[in-house]
């Protein structure tokens, strides 16, 4: 069994790029929030109480997480959530490699001048460069 990594290692360094020294992690687990409450609402459920989530973590100047975070119980959730996301995708007869690469590309494209640039909440913006990700061709 192979496992393209080089996606992977994109999206990473595009993190990097945009956060080398990451402190508040509100915004990303807000995001995080965000992209499942898009999944809901793409099956047509919508969850208010995400939404407020995805808020508090967005609009927090330091995590508002209500307990220390367990590394190890976390990386494996993080996981999981990423095989089991793949597995749903591969189950709805998505080709998410393709897809995948294509949301990076995009992502790649928010930069400008090889900068990213930010909101007021610190999520990263749409450039002058943006380009939408064309998912038509993986459905």
């Amino acid at each position: 069994m192979h496992v393209e990594i080089s996606t992977i290692d994109s999206i990473t360094a595009w993190f990097k790029t945009i956060k080398p020294k990451p402190a508040n992690k509100s915004v990303q687990f807000g995001a995080m929030c965000e992209e499942f409450g898009e999944i809901l609402r793409a099956c047509g459920i919508r969850d208010e109480r995400l939404e407020q989530i995805r808020d508090k973590f967005y609009h927090a100047k330091r995590p508002p997480f209500e307990r220390t975070i367990d590394d190890v119980e976390l990386l494996d959730a993080i996981c999981d959530t990423i095989v089991t996301l793949v597995g749903f995708g591969y189950m709805m007869g998505y080709d998410v490699h393709g897809a995948l690469n294509e949301v990076n590309a995009s992502n790649w494209s928010k930069f400008e001048n090889g900068e990213p640039v930010f909101n007021e909440h610190g999520k990263i913006a749409k450039g002058e460069n943006y380009r939408p990700p064309e998912l038509e061709k993986f459905v």
